[in-house]
């Protein structure tokens, strides 16, 4: 390698491990709540979301619910934040001359 000393690469591949690391600590999904104000709001709109698809939460620990019970209340809580926006019209046909075809776009708004 021209210019370049071996234990200047030694360095940059280490450097190089440590971005990825922190990449990926950036990239993954976080329990914690940013604004501890919001904690009770967040509590109130779990339960909330529990009662609407039929699963009983109770204050504390639910270690009693199966992964699906727990997975569709997260999942009410994403459909309740992110709605699904969709949009229908009609317009004609490319291929076939005279006839109108139905187009429908599902998108779900996530800031």
């Amino acid at each position: 390698m021209s210019g370049i000393r071996v234990t200047e690469v030694t360095r940059l591949k280490s450097h190089l491990k440590d971005v990825k690391k922190l990449r990926r600590y950036d990239t993954m999904a976080r329990n914690n709540i940013v604004v501890p104000q919001a904690k009770d709001a967040m509590n109130k709109f779990k339960m909330e979301s529990a009662s609407e698809v039929g699963v009983n939460l109770k204050q504390g620990y639910n270690g009693d619910l199966t992964s699906r019970q727990a997975g569709s209340v997260g999942g009410q809580m994403v459909k309740n934040v992110c709605p699904v926006r969709t949009m229908s019209f009609e317009r004609a046909w490319r291929w076939v001359d005279g006839h109108n075809r139905a187009f429908t776009y599902e998108v779900r708004v996530i800031a």
